[in-house]
């Protein structure tokens, strides 16, 4: 071969070499930082009929219902060719949402793990608009709608996926900025308010509480509410109950829930129906029968005193 062939081969196999070797080291960092979640062409056909406006929204519903194997494929297609911050965005996160809270609902180890992936910012990235969706509006809320705590449960989750931690950390420090964010529409910033219900008090209380005061938006005081809701201290059962008299009733039922969650929750409502700060009558028959036939005797005897005989 000629001298000047010989070289243009060498660098040819050399710049071939150097491609590869960043391409693999490439994957093997976007693996390390847990984003390996690569949808199917199966998926991406789903995922194309699922966002089809054209289509009876029961038939849409049902490809949801009846994937639940590649739910974080799913997620994955419907936003790969999305702009985040478009309209198109929001045209969207409706079926992104209903996929997440269907996988958060299951509340499956490993599906939990694979939609975290598919949805957690990448590092030093921004927390866009259908990933506080998906994670605060679709996964913590899905698994609490389970009552289970999603601390707790997403403690085990990131247990097995260690990878995935640093990604989480920084996703709820952004959903705490993002959920005081004025300019982020409002039913976003209760996805992000969602996400803090994964914090212990003393570091999402304070905030989560300032949803509750008299005045607040009703959609913004619900995410308050439900954050709360989540956060299972002591402090939760007398901040839920500081804005009873000011919800709206929507608003109210969340927090009227969410005080039955545990018998320290369950202790400050009798309290306040004892006390006069709460009506009876807010309470409704079926959260009257759950407290009179309550596990723990000592506030199952209360409740009966308080609200009448054991049904």
């Amino acid at each position: 071969m000629p001298r000047p062939l010989i070289l243009l081969g060498s660098l040819l196999v050399v710049g071939l070499t150097v491609g590869l070797e960043a391409a693999a080291e490439s994957s093997a960092e976007a693996k390390a930082q847990g984003q390996g979640i690569c949808p199917t062409d199966s998926s991406r056909a789903i995922a194309r009929k699922i966002l089809d406006d054209s289509l009876p929204q029961a038939e849409r519903e049902a490809l949801v219902a009846q994937h639940p194997e590649t739910s974080a494929e799913l997620i994955v297609a419907m936003v790969e060719d999305l702009t985040p911050g478009t309209d198109e965005e929001y045209r969207r996160i409706p079926w992104i949402w209903r996929v997440a809270i269907a996988g958060g609902r299951r509340n499956d180890v490993k599906e939990l793990a694979q939609l975290l992936d598919a949805s957690l910012p990448a590092p030093s990235a921004r927390l866009d608009d259908w990933r506080a969706v998906v994670i605060g509006g679709g996964l913590i809320n899905g698994v609490s709608l389970e009552d289970v705590w999603p601390a707790v449960r997403f403690e085990q989750v990131l247990a097995g996926r260690p990878d995935l931690m640093p990604r989480w950390r920084e996703a709820i420090k952004l959903a705490s900025v993002m959920a005081d964010d004025d300019k982020i529409k409002t039913g976003t910033r209760y996805d992000a308010l969602r996400m803090l219900g994964v914090e212990p008090w003393d570091r999402s209380g304070a905030q989560l509480f300032r949803y509750l005061v008299k005045g607040v938006h009703p959609e913004l005081q619900q995410g308050g509410v439900s954050g709360l809701a989540d956060v299972p201290t002591p402090c939760a059962g007398p901040a839920l109950l500081s804005g009873m008299n000011h919800y709206s009733p929507h608003v109210q039922n969340f927090a009227l829930d969410a005080l039955l969650r545990d018998e320290g929750r369950v202790s400050a409502l009798l309290d306040a129906v004892a006390e006069g700060r709460l009506a009876k009558s807010k309470l409704g028959a079926k959260r009257i029968a759950t407290l009179v036939n309550y596990p723990q005797e000592d506030l199952k005897r209360r409740a009966v005193e308080l609200l009448g005989t054991e049904k």
